[in-house]
C-alpha cells in the first residue's frame, strides 16, 4: 500500500511543521508516524515542550486510522503544501525589478534603499496563505471535483513502535522533554528504541556479560544471521570457552534448517537480558545514548 503523505518528503522540516500547527496532536501523529523516522524527528523538535508530549502521547496510543480519514488527512494537507508553494512563489516574483539605469548616469549619486525584513515578510504571507487553505479546505469540494480514491482498507498503526522509531532519531533535549512530562510513557518508548543490532554499539565488557547471561543455543541462533561485525564482536568479548560453545552451536545450525521465527525469539531474549542489564546498571547498550548526556 502506497504512502498517502510521501508528497511531505519533498518539504523541510519547518514547512512541515508549519502546515500541521494548527492540526489536533492526534492528526499530527498520525502523520508523523507515516514519514520516515528521521524526518518525522526534525518535525517533532520543532514544537514547543508542552506539544511535543501531546503528540508523542496520542501517537503511542494510536493502533489503526480508517483508510477514508487518512485519505482525507492527505487531501487536506496536499492542498495546505501546494498553498504554501505558491505564495512562496508570488512572494519571489514580486521581488524588486532590475535595477534601472539612466542613459547618463553621470553625476547621479547612488541612493541606499533599505530593504525590508524579508524573513517577515516571507513568513507573513505564508502565514496568511495558510489560513486561506485552511478555510477553503473546509469547504466542500466542487461538484465537478472527483471524490478522491478511497485507500483499500485500513491503516494498522502500531503506535508505540513508530513513537519509539522517531524519538530514536530525536535529540536529547526532545527525550528529556518527554521523560520529564511523561516518565512511565519514555520508560515503555525506551525500551523499544533498541534492536538487536543495537548491541553493535555496545562496548565488548557489555556484550561479554550480556552473552554469559543467555545459553550459547540462544547466542548462537541469534547471532545466525546477524551482521558479520557484531558476529565477530561478540566472539571477541566473551570468554574463550564461551566463543567455543556458541562457535559449535553456530556450526550445528548451519548444519539444519531453522525458523525465523526461532531466530527472532532469540535475539529478543537476548536484547531483553540486555534491557534488565541496562535498567540494572550494569552495562550501556549504547555509550553515546543522548539519554546520558548530561
Amino acid at each position: 500500500m502506497s504512502n498517502p503523505f510521501d508528497f511531505l518528503t519533498s518539504c523541510s522540516s519547518e514547512t512541515i511543521h508549519r502546515i500541521l500547527a494548527d492540526e489536533t496532536p492526534l492528526f499530527e501523529g498520525v502523520v508523523l508516524g507515516h514519514l520516515a523516522p528521521h524526518l518525522a524527528a526534525q518535525v517533532l523538535a520543532n514544537m514547543n515542550s508542552d506539544r511535543q508530549h501531546e503528540v508523542v502521547a496520542k501517537m503511542s496510543k494510536a493502533k489503526s486510522a480508517p483508510a477514508e480519514v487518512v485519505q482525507s488527512m492527505s487531501v487536506k494537507l496536499r492542498q495546505k503544501m501546494e498553498a504554501v508553494e505558491k505564495s512562496e512563489s508570488n512572494l519571489y516574483s514580486r521581488r524588486k525589478p532590475a535595477e534601472w539605469k539612466p542613459r547618463s548616469a553621470e553625476g547621479l549619486k547612488a541612493v541606499n534603499v533599505p530593504e525590508p525584513d524579508e524573513a517577515a515578510r516571507k513568513q507573513a504571507l505564508i502565514n496568511r496563505t495558510l489560513s486561506q487553505a485552511k478555510r477553503v479546505s473546509a469547504r466542500q469540494a466542487p461538484a465537478n471535483r472527483p471524490a478522491p480514491t478511497p485507500v483499500p482498507g485500513g491503516h494498522k498503526m502500531d503506535g508505540l513502535a513508530l513513537a519509539a522509531e522517531i524519538l530514536r532519531y530525536s535529540t536529547g533535549d526532545v527525550r528529556h522533554n518527554i521523560s520529564d512530562q511523561a516518565p512511565k510513557l519514555y520508560n515503555v518508548l525506551r525500551e523499544r528504541m533498541f534492536s538487536f543490532d543495537d548491541l553493535e554499539l555496545s562496548e565488548k565488557d557489555s556484550l561479554a556479560k550480556v552473552f554469559a547471561n543467555v545459553t550459547p543455543k540462544t547466542a548462537a541462533l541469534a547471532l545466525r544471521f546477524a551482521s558479520p561485525s557484531l558476529n565477530s564482536k561478540v566472539i571477541s568479548s566473551v570468554s574463550p570457552r564461551l566463543a567455543d560453545l556458541i562457535r559449535d552451536e553456530l556450526d550445528a545450525s548451519a548444519r539444519d534448517r531453522v525458523r525465523v521465527r526461532d531466530i527472532e525469539d532469540s535475539q529478543q531474549k537476548v536484547l531483553e537480558t540486555a534491557l534488565k542489564m541496562q535498567a540494572a546498571g550494569e552495562i550501556l547498550i549504547d555509550p553515546n545514548d543522548p539519554d546520558l548526556v548530561e
